[in-house]
């Protein structure tokens, strides 16, 4: 399509950009379809901060390939998105990479238990010899 058509990768862009979430979803999956990523993958890093969480999704999904420093910094500012989902994808796609994604409090809880803040008896007794 890119050969066939000159106008291709301009008329996706516009797609990306659209006001429309149905157009920015489709220009998405065009994107995909014409293996245009790298072709419009500034377009689609602006989609990583779309007010739409599924758009910002797709355009996770789609970028999953690339690589750029500028990309590594926008999907690990994603980790903290008020949407789940996104946080999720956003940890995938990092993981993808071969990034380590750290931990949250309840994951850690959960591998190693709850914390144990008691004094131990051994530090008890130590206090009492020395009194």
């Amino acid at each position: 399509v890119k050969r066939v058509d000159p106008k291709a990768i301009a008329r996706l862009t516009e797609e990306l950009k659209a006001s429309s979430r149905a157009r920015r979803l489709r220009g998405v999956a065009l994107t995909i379809a014409m293996d245009a990523v790298a072709d419009v993958e500034e377009s689609l890093i602006e989609l990583l901060a779309d007010e739409d969480q599924f758009v910002r999704i797709e355009a996770l999904q789609a970028l999953a390939d690339c690589d750029s420093p500028q990309l590594r910094t926008t999907v690990r500012r994603l980790r903290d998105d008020p949407s789940a989902v996104v946080r999720e994808a956003a940890e995938s796609v990092l993981c993808g990479w071969g990034e380590p994604v750290p931990l949250s409090a309840g994951e850690a809880s959960d591998l190693f238990g709850e914390p144990d803040f008691s004094p131990r008896e051994e530090n008890n007794q130590a206090l009492e010899v020395e009194s």
